[in-house]
């Protein structure tokens, strides 16, 4: 005849199944937690390297405009093209006073993310280098 302590063993108490299913539980909701996160700077990361190429491809333009026409590209931020709805651009042409024929070129992208505005800022110095009379 087996003991009283034997018989206990044998099966799985209503204790034992309750803390079982609150730890798969804990752990469930952190995974679908963790996925959640990874999608959402998968999203962001997307739009911050997309802003980055917009600014850099018309940054790349300014560096091949003639000196002399440079300030006319100047423009107030507003829509890029019917491309990229979501994202303004704006140029900004700053002649530096204490170096003639250095100019500061600023190019920021902006779009809108969950009622956020982030900002790309590109900035590069270009010197007038056609030949004076």
């Amino acid at each position: 005849m087996k003991s009283r302590r034997t018989l206990r063993r044998q099966g799985v108490s209503l204790l034992e199944i309750l803390i079982t299913t609150i730890l798969l539980v804990v752990g469930v909701i952190s995974v679908v937690k963790a996925l959640a996160s990874g999608t959402s700077v998968d999203a962001s990361s997307e739009n911050r390297a997309i802003a980055s190429l917009l600014a850099q491809e018309r940054m790349e333009e300014l560096i091949n405009t003639s000196f002399p026409l440079l300030e006319a590209e100047a423009s107030e931020k507003g829509p890029i093209d019917a491309d990229f709805p979501e994202y303004q651009r704006e140029v900004v042409i700053t002649p530096q006073v204490d170096n003639e024929g250095l100019t500061l070129v600023t190019v920021n992208v902006y779009w809108t993310d969950l009622d956020d505005e982030y900002t790309v800022t590109l900035q590069t110095y270009l010197v007038d280098m056609t030949p004076s009379s």
